[in-house]
């Protein structure tokens, strides 16, 4: 049976909720449990035990099957291929030398393969920035920032800008998350998740992202994350919460796809909004990288569908430790971005449920939040829910908290219609 298009209303099988961080309505005596600042070796063992509870998930990965030039280029999929082989085979040799003579040999050809790998991407340059598209001038005091997910080189990282510029007619500038091979890649996750070690990609990318927010005349910066994006961007919230005053960080919008994160930091008090403009998180129920991050993390998303219905127009609030409106779309796979997430034919951003309660929603095809039409509350688009604790929002989020458990530990790119090309 085909699928049927994702702004289909009978196709809706997105659940939706606004997780509060605020734990304002949690029974006395209990607490929301701060997961990502237990001790390294507790972080990595309960790591495993996530990764082996969604193993089975693994091969779901690139289903949908990608067609090459979508998600990656012909000379990335070389590179990786390389690169994954290279660092396999030095990893074994640096363990089986351990106790040897030429443990010293093999360190330093790992190092000399590292160095290599940042040479072939660029040397100290890690932006890229998307082709111009009709209509971006408009935008010209917004800044927008892409941050690439695992096994991506800076040719990947531009097939996904170029796509996001076309999406929402802006000006997308990538911050290249480089790649030394699947398994380096991976294990630079576990360095970044569990021992909060700020990489080269986390220390170069903040220091872009921070300029952004302190230059005058900037409107909105807005700030998309893809897979280990995710991690990279919940430890740039960490350092921009202490860098920085709400006011300052009231423009600045976050949204993730299929995060990698353990946590995503929004402090609020009660009926005190966030200090960030706006907290996004989307995700595919069967997306193996989104099941051991965002979906292992955030509120358990199908104790919340198993809630009592509210009322139309209405997202419930729940408590938790990843902040922001969580979308899950239950049923479906894949991870990559442009395939899997925001493909034309089958876009999470179409579904109707999407189409209603995001704000990334709204910037397609050069739209703005802020410009609503005559039928649309101007409030629920300029402070949605999931940034906002006052007394209005309490009565559209009809917030209910019973039941819920705060957290576990344990192709074509979309564009509008009619486009004579393809963004790739």
């Amino acid at each position: 049976m085909p699928r049927l298009p994702a702004s289909d209303p009978s196709n809706d099988n997105v659940v939706v909720f606004d997780v509060d961080t605020t734990a304002a309505d949690l029974p006395p005596g209990e607490d929301v449990p701060v997961y990502f600042r237990g001790s390294p070796s507790y972080l990595i063992s309960n790591d495993l035990g996530i990764v082996l509870r969604n193993a089975w998930k693994i091969p779901l990965i690139f289903y949908p099957f990608p067609a090459l030039g979508v998600d990656v280029s012909n000379s990335g999929v070389v590179q990786q291929v390389v690169a994954t082989v290279a660092s396999l085979a030095l990893t074994a040799a640096v363990l089986a030398s351990a106790a040897l003579p030429i443990a010293g040999l093999t360190a330093i050809a790992l190092w000399l393969f590292i160095r290599f790998m940042n040479w072939v991407q660029g040397g100290t340059n890690r932006l890229v920035v998307s082709a111009a598209v009709p209509g971006e001038e408009a935008f010209g005091n917004e800044e927008w920032f892409f941050i690439n997910g695992i096994a991506t080189n800076n040719n990947g990282s531009q097939l996904a800008c170029d796509a996001l510029a076309k999406l929402f007619r802006r000006k997308i500038t990538g911050i290249c998350n480089r790649t030394d091979g699947i398994w380096f890649d991976l294990v630079q996750c576990l360095i970044q998740r569990d021992l909060l070690w700020p990489t080269a990609d986390v220390r170069v990318g903040y220091e872009y992202l921070s300029a952004a927010i302190r230059r005058r005349g900037t409107k909105r910066i807005v700030l998309i994350a893809h897979s280990q994006g995710g991690i990279i961007a919940s430890v740039w919230v960490d350092q921009l919460l202490a860098d920085f005053a709400p006011d300052q960080l009231r423009d600045v919008e976050v949204y993730t796809f299929a995060s990698a994160s353990n946590h995503f930091s929004a402090p609020t008090a009660p009926k005190m909004s966030s200090p960030f403009g706006n907290i996004e998180h989307f995700a595919n129920e069967l997306d193996f990288v989104a099941d051991i991050g965002v979906l292992s993390f955030a509120p358990d998303w199908k104790t919340v569908k198993n809630m009592p219905e509210l009322a139309a127009g209405s997202v419930r609030a729940v408590p938790g430790r990843f902040a922001g409106r969580v979308f899950v779309r239950e049923g479906a796979t894949g991870h990559l971005l442009l395939t899997h997430y925001i493909s034309k034919d089958d876009s999470i951003l179409d579904t109707p449920s999407v189409i209603e309660f995001s704000r990334l929603h709204k910037y397609k095809k050069g739209g703005d939040p802020v410009v609503t039409s005559p039928n649309t509350d101007a409030t629920s688009l300029t402070t949605p829910p999931s940034t906002q604790g006052d007394k209005s929002t309490e009565s559209t989020s009809n917030r209910r908290t019973d039941g819920l458990a705060h957290g576990r530990s344990a192709g074509k790119v979309e564009g509008e219609e009619g486009d004579a090309e393809s963004p790739q």
